[in-house]
Order: C-alpha cells, then sequence, then structure tokens
C-alpha cells in the first residue's frame, strides 16, 4: 500500500471521527491491522493517543479492537501504545487498554522504563494511581538505575512524589551517578519535595573522607579538633552563611531518551585531550572569568535542547491566523482535491511536525525545518504562490520565519 495513503487514514485516526476511520476503511479497502507508519514503526493504537477528547480515543481503541488491530503491538522503542497513553493522561483509554486489552504494565522499554514512568513524569496523578492499583512496579530501575520516583521528582510533581513514597516506593535508592532521590531533589532545587523526602525517612548523604580531586593542588591542614563555646559556633554559622559558593559548571550530553546528563569522567578526559582549547580556557581562571562576564541572558536561553525551543515555536504558530490550514493533512476527498496526492508526493502538516518533535524523530533541527519548508512549498507547488490559499501561506509562513528568528534557532543549524 502507498505511504501516502496510509499516513492519510493513520492521520484521521488522531483526529478522532470514528464515522471518517470507518468511511476510510471502506473507501479505500483496507485492512487496519496492516497499516503501520514505517517511520516510528507504530499502528492504529499509536495514534489513538494523541486524539483530544479521552471518551473518543476510548472508543475508537475498541473499535480498533474489533476489527483486529493487534494492541500489543510495539514501535521502534519496544513500546505499546499503552506508553503514549500514559504519558498523554488519556485515563479511560488506559484503564481499558489494561484491563480489556491485557497490555503488560512492567514490560520495560528500550529505556528500561515501564509505563508509570511516562505518567509521572507528565504529572498525570490519576493515572499513576490505576497504574499502581494495577501492580505497576514503582521500584523498577531503569537505564540509568532509576526508577518512576526521579522523574516526579525532577518535573516537581508533589502530589505523586507523596502518593509514590506512601505506596512504598524507594526513597533511598542510588542511581547509577550516585544519586538519591533526595540529592537528585536537591540539585533540582525541589526544595518542598526534599522536605518531604526527609519526613519520610530519607537519608542525606554525607560527604567523607580525603578530597579524590587529584587534578587540583589544595592544601590540607589537619589539626586536633578542639571544643568550641557556643558564642565561637554561631559565629562560624554566620561566616559561613556570607561566604558565596561558586556556581558549578559541567558538560553534559544528551542520550538516547532525549535527557540530559553530566559526562563521566572518563568521557570528560577524552574531551579535553581532543579539545585542548577548551581545556586551557577552564584552567585559566583570568580568561575565564571574562567569557562568563561576556554572556548574556539570551545565551543562556540557548543552552535550551533545539526540540524544546522548536515545540515552543510550533505552539505558538499553530495559533496564529491561517494556521488551521496546516494543523493535520490534506483530506482529497473533503476538500475535493482528488489530485492532490497525484501532484505533492511527499506531504507534510503541522501535526506530523508535533509528532515527530515529541517523539524525537528529527535528528537535528535541519531536519525540523525540511519539513516546515516542506509544508509550505507544497502549498504553493498545488494552489499558486498567487492564489487566495497560496497568500496565506505566504503570511503564516512569515510568521514561522519571524518566530524562528526570536527563538533564535538558526544558533542550532
Amino acid at each position: 500500500m502507498d505511504d501516502t495513503l496510509i499516513k492519510m487514514i493513520l492521520n484521521s485516526v488522531q483526529d478522532g471521527d470514528l464515522e471518517k476511520i470507518k468511511s476510510n476503511i471502506i473507501k479505500f479497502n483496507v485492512n487496519m491491522n496492516l497499516l503501520i507508519d514505517k517511520v516510528n514503526q507504530q499502528n492504529a493504537f499509536f495514534y489513538c493517543a494523541l486524539i483530544k477528547d479521552d471518551n473518543d480515543a476510548l472508543n475508537i481503541c475498541k473499535y480498533l479492537s474489533t476489527i483486529g488491530v493487534n494492541p500489543l503491538f510495539k514501535d521502534k522503542h519496544k513500546q505499546t501504545c499503552l506508553y503514549y497513553t500514559a504519558r498523554e493522561g488519556k485515563y479511560l483509554t488506559s484503564k481499558y487498554l489494561i484491563e480489556d486489552c491485557s497490555l503488560p504494565i512492567n514490560e520495560k522499554d528500550i529505556y528500561g522504563q515501564n509505563p508509570i514512568y511516562y505518567s509521572a513524569r507528565e504529572g498525570h496523578f490519576d493515572l499513576c494511581q490505576l497504574f499502581v492499583e494495577k501492580g505497576s512496579d514503582i521500584n523498577l530501575e531503569d537505564n540509568f538505575g532509576q526508577t518512576c520516583i526521579f522523574y516526579a521528582i525532577r518535573q516537581g510533581h508533589y502530589n505523586i512524589v507523596e502518593y509514590l513514597i506512601k505506596n512504598g516506593a524507594n526513597i533511598n535508592k542510588i542511581d547509577k551517578r550516585k544519586q538519591s532521590p533526595i540529592s537528585f531533589a536537591s540539585k533540582m532545587n525541589q526544595e518542598k519535595i526534599v522536605e518531604l523526602l526527609i519526613e519520610n525517612g530519607a537519608i542525606r548523604s554525607e560527604k567523607k573522607g580525603k578530597d579524590k580531586n587529584k587534578h587540583h593542588n589544595i592544601n590540607h591542614h589537619h589539626s586536633k579538633i578542639e571544643k568550641k563555646t557556643s558564642e565561637e559556633i554561631e559565629q562560624n554559622k554566620k561566616i559561613i552563611m556570607n561566604v558565596q559558593v561558586p556556581k558549578k559548571h559541567i558538560l553534559v550530553k544528551i542520550d538516547k531518551n532525549g535527557e540530559k546528563r553530566p559526562l563521566t569522567e572518563e568521557e570528560f578526559d577524552d574531551f579535553m585531550k581532543k579539545n585542548p582549547e577548551i581545556d586551557n580556557i577552564l584552567n585559566n581562571k583570568n580568561l575565564m572569568k571574562k567569557l562568563v562576564d561576556e554572556i548574556n541572558d539570551d545565551d543562556v536561553k540557548m543552552c535550551d535542547s533545539w526540540e524544546k525551543l522548536a515545540r515552543q515555536l510550533m505552539n505558538v504558530l499553530w495559533k496564529v491566523k491561517d494556521a488551521e490550514l496546516f494543523h493535520k493533512p490534506v483530506d482529497p476527498i473533503e476538500l475535493h482535491v482528488p489530485n492532490y496526492y497525484e501532484i505533492i508526493k511527499k506531504p507534510m502538516d503541522f501535526s506530523t511536525v508535533k509528532k515527530k518533535l515529541n517523539n524525537y524523530s528529527y535528528t537535528n533541527l535541519k531536519e525540523f525545518c525540511e519539513d516546515m519548508n516542506l509544508i509550505f512549498s507544497n502549498c504553493f507547488l498545488y494552489n499558486g504562490i498567487n492564489s487566495y490559499v497560496g497568500e496565506m501561506c505566504s503570511k503564516v509562513k512569515n510568521e514561522y520565519n519571524k518566530l524562528f528568528a526570536k527563538y533564535k534557532l538558526d544558533k542550532f543549524l
């Protein structure tokens, strides 16, 4: 079957119109069980997760089951559609998939995670409750040695952290980076969660022993410990509180899950060997200070991943005047343009771009730009640049270019 037709029918599932889905099946005489999105290796069930209304998503899932579509199908991340309904907050649909379709809740994907990780990360409290009630392992460790409580902590979801603790989450778990939930919460500046963890018995790890950093020339003075008066202790506290601790700068890399993590010592040493000019800057305090002083707020904002900025761009662009023209794939039947796919060989639309951003399907910003330009060039090709639709397209494209400049995405090209 033609890839374009497959994509069109799968996107009609995402629209949440059951009658339209049935009409397409009859019109094109398709077996929905054979319709697979080749890019992400997903069947129609995955598209149900993106339906806005949970009830509509549930009804379409039930229909897909009756016509033989496999709900246990796994995509390229070894995830079932349950991971996606958990992420998108579809409670009713998730409940149906667990109870009626027997989707597993403790199988690991390629990141070593089960579905509750995604509802915990996105803050879907009701879904976290559902997964726990159905037997989800909240102490399951992923590839980083972290449990789902780490992901709730990262995003500051206090109520979910509290719920997980009450249901037996290990609050003293140490991950592969030697972090416990309380040290992780401190690093994420989640002070309320730090207090919550302490109240429930979390243990703060204390630094002991000698300084292990052999690359710094530090003089250690050893002396006998003397008893201090209460006045001297208070005075020392005031001195310590007034000391400004320098900010710590670390190098990070983005892993397969789209998460940022610090470089290991081996990776850091290897990076410095390959980049002696950076090593020289880091060890030259005067030069380092000069560079830091020159950094402005706009530069700091660019530390965000390009995907995050691109998603922000798409959210704004989605709402501009005439943008609805590109919200979803062109439907030749609805728009009375039967020859559309004869002329447009590579269709593209905003909803597909947003989905690819959310699934980290883009390898780099250039691929995102190519899809966006494809949307506008397709419109000009089919309608003509001077047509009424072409003029609408030009206005939306101009807004896109303005937003691209506003978010300074060109720095990532």
